[in-house]
């Protein structure tokens, strides 16, 4: 038998992306006045989608993020 699809999940195994994402995201919201711990962070943000991050961020800092704040 031919293999014809492998798939390496490596997230949480070979690669911590939840402290990663968060550290950076932490990072990027202090340069606009939002200071958080990184473990605040994670525990604000598990399973959560950038849009529903965006609006704890937004709502935290009483003012929108600029557009291109995302990508």
């Amino acid at each position: 038998m031919q293999t014809e699809l492998v798939i390496f999940d490596c997230d949480g195994v070979l690669v911590d992306s939840k402290t990663l994402g968060n550290r950076i995201l932490v990072e990027f919201v202090a340069e606009f006045g939002l200071i958080l711990k990184l473990e605040e962070a994670i525990l604000l943000f598990k399973g959560c989608k950038m849009a529903d991050c965006l609006a704890v961020i937004e709502q935290r800092l009483g003012r929108k993020m600029p557009q291109d704040f995302v990508t």
